[in-house]
């Protein structure tokens, strides 16, 4: 049997191979813990996106809620707004409302102009007192959720003096 004996420039040629096959492997692993890192991430965002928008819809859907304490205790027959029950009831509205908030929800401003990327309008109406698009009544309680609107608030919009006032 006879030894072959390696020259230094096989040696030197197989080392300078494996060399870049180790780089060519660690450029490979980089990029694959590069690419799981940026999964992570979308994987991580999503589910947050998906929690805040359950969130936004459970929100939503107690909002009304509100809106029914507020048409409740504006038909109060007036020999009860002063009931300890009356009294009561407004507490439970206003702890529901912080709840709502400290939930995240911000109520849209129920005053001022109308402004349709925060109000829907449901109507119009002149009104002898109010300048033209000033909001009249808030029919329903509008919401934001991190600064994007999530429910308009639903209002009837004055337009104005009618002719002859």
């Amino acid at each position: 049997m006879s030894k072959k004996k390696t020259s230094e420039k096989e040696i030197a040629e197989l080392v300078t191979d494996w060399h870049a096959k180790i780089e060519e492997c660690q450029a490979g692993w980089q990029r694959t813990q590069a690419e799981f890192e940026n999964y992570r991430k979308r994987v991580e965002s999503d589910r947050a996106g998906w929690a805040r928008l359950a969130t936004a819809e459970a929100l939503v859907q107690m909002a009304p809620i509100l809106d029914d304490f507020r048409r409740a205790f504006a038909h109060l027959p007036a020999d009860e707004t002063d009931s300890s029950w009356v009294a009561g009831m407004r507490q439970v509205e206003k702890h529901f409302r912080t709840v709502l908030v400290k939930a995240g929800l911000e109520p849209i401003d129920e005053g001022g102009s109308f402004d349709p990327n925060l109000h829907e309008a449901i109507a119009y109406e002149h009104h002898p007192e109010l300048a033209e698009d000033s909001i009249i009544d808030v029919i329903e309680l509008g919401w934001k959720l991190a600064g994007r609107v999530i429910k308009p608030a639903k209002v009837r919009v004055s337009r104005g003096q009618a002719d002859g006032e």
